[in-house]
């Protein structure tokens, strides 16, 4: 998930302060919610990956800045 709206500039905390929610369902059965981690610097939310072939869905929630000029998402820097 990237914050476009401060794509510009790394040391923006409106992403992890928006509230944002995933939810991952298979049909009717949650099984899994994710909140934004709160309140830390950030451009981007990598939530999971998904493998369609395999059905394997890999965990992240990691949030990541990207540096000020460069092409927005290609140089994302992910926190541990």
């Amino acid at each position: 998930m990237y914050d476009y709206t401060n794509e510009d500039c790394e040391g923006v905390k409106e992403l992890s302060l928006s509230s944002a929610k995933v939810s991952v369902y298979a049909g009717e059965k949650l099984l899994y919610a994710f909140n934004v981690p709160y309140n830390r610097n950030a451009t981007a939310w990598k939530v999971f990956d998904y493998n369609p072939s395999t059905g394997q869905l890999v965990i992240h929630n990691q949030l990541g800045d990207s540096d000020c000029g460069k092409e927005f998402g290609k140089d994302i820097q992910w926190a541990e």
